[in-house]
């Protein structure tokens, strides 16, 4: 007999597991919806800029990125929709930044040009 309100029991993750092979968009992220659109286009735009075949850690610090791209791209639009930041958010995007180039740079991605080396 199945009692009613029993704990439903969570699935572990094997070899085969689904979410290991959803790269960026993971566990909890629709891939149909605009946010997964964004993690699968930030993926894709990346390993397409690594070329051949990422190593693992390369293949990881992909997926972070994007989802650090994620994370920026909606502090961003709480700018762009004229909406106010406190100091709180404003620090949280800035950290998200740096964190984002960080890992460009482990990747193995050029950083920005320095100032003055565009002109």
């Amino acid at each position: 007999m199945i009692e009613v309100g029993s704990p439903v029991k969570a699935r572990g993750l094997g070899p085969h597991s689904r979410l290991l092979s959803r790269g960026a968009i993971g566990e909890g992220v629709d891939g149909r919806s605009r946010e997964g659109r964004f993690l699968r286009q930030a993926e894709r735009a990346l390993l397409n800029q690594i070329g051949g075949e990422p190593s693992f850690t390369q293949h990881t610090l992909i997926r972070r990125a994007a989802r650090l791209m994620l994370a920026a791209e909606t502090l961003d639009g709480s700018l762009t929709s004229g909406a106010v930041i406190n100091a709180n958010q404003a620090a949280a995007l800035g950290q998200l930044n740096g964190s984002l180039l960080d890992v460009l740079r482990e990747i193995g991605l050029p950083g920005p040009l320095p100032a003055g080396a565009n002109s």
